[in-house]
């Protein structure tokens, strides 16, 4: 059995892993970072007050929110990191 999954951490230095279970034969499992994708912003931009990420149920695509008018857009292949991009959001306020 194989399972995919993702942890975000928080501020000073945000970043994504990805992580990978498997299980052997014999029943015991194993947690495995995958990949690190730093989000930490070097020019001065405001942090969100929350911090969080979003899954699509099909798993074919995540969105960060880290920095206010910011989002990390993460592109996932078979529940496994495959690129990202950044866009940026003008609020309307």
């Amino acid at each position: 059995m194989r399972s995919n999954g993702l942890i975000m951490v928080d501020h000073p230095d945000p970043e994504i892993i990805f992580l990978s279970y498997s299980e052997s034969g014999a029943g015991t499992g194993e947690l495995t970072p995958k990949k690190h994708l730093s989000l930490f912003e070097r020019s001065p931009r405001p942090a969100e007050f929350f911090n969080d990420v979003l899954v699509d149920p099909a798993g074919k695509l995540a969105v960060v929110s880290c920095y206010t008018g910011k989002l990390k857009i993460i592109l996932l292949k078979a529940g496994s990191y495959d690129q990202d991009f950044d866009v940026s959001c003008v609020s309307l306020l």
